[in-house]
C-alpha cells in the first residue's frame, strides 16, 4: 500500500512540475566564465572587468576604471560582491590614465563589479557604474 501511495505522489509531483530531473544543473555549479572581458560606461566613467576560468570556476581577475570624457580631481571607489571595496589615491585623473585592482575573487552570474568617482572632498560625483557577471 505504501509503495502505491508513494508512486501516486511521485506521479502527481511530476505532472505539476515540482520534481526536477536528476540531470538538471543548479545555480551553485559554475561552468566557468561566460566572457573574458566586459565593460560598462556611464556618467563620464568606465569600469572594465577581466575574467579568468580556473578549475572550472569564474574569477574576477582584474578591474580597471577611468574617466571617459574629461579630467577630474578626486578618487575612484571600486566595489563588488563579498565585501570587495578598494579606493584609489586622490589625484587629478585624465582620460588616458586609470585605476587597476586585481581582486581574483570567485564570481557568479548576477554579481556586480562597480566603480564610482568622488571629488577631493569625498562627495560622490558619479552614480555607480557596474558590470554584471
Amino acid at each position: 500500500m505504501r509503495k502505491t501511495i508513494a508512486a501516486l505522489l511521485l506521479a502527481a509531483a511530476a505532472l505539476t512540475g515540482s520534481v526536477t530531473p536528476a540531470s538538471a544543473t543548479t545555480d551553485t555549479v559554475s561552468a566557468g566564465c561566460k566572457t573574458a572581458k566586459d565593460s560598462q560606461e556611464n556618467d563620464g566613467i568606465i569600469v572594465t572587468v577581466w575574467f579568468t576560468t580556473f578549475n572550472g570556476e569564474c574569477y574576477a581577475d582584474r578591474l580597471n576604471t577611468g574617466q571617459t570624457n574629461q579630467g577630474r580631481y578626486g578618487h575612484f571607489n571600486l566595489f563588488g560582491p563579498d565585501g570587495f571595496n578598494r579606493n584609489s589615491g586622490t589625484q587629478q585623473w585624465g582620460t588616458g590614465n586609470g585605476y587597476n585592482e586585481y581582486p581574483r575573487f570567485k564570481t557568479w552570474p548576477g554579481d556586480l563589479w562597480c566603480s564610482r568617482f568622488y571629488d577631493g572632498n569625498n562627495n560622490p560625483v558619479t552614480r555607480p557604474v557596474c558590470v554584471t557577471v
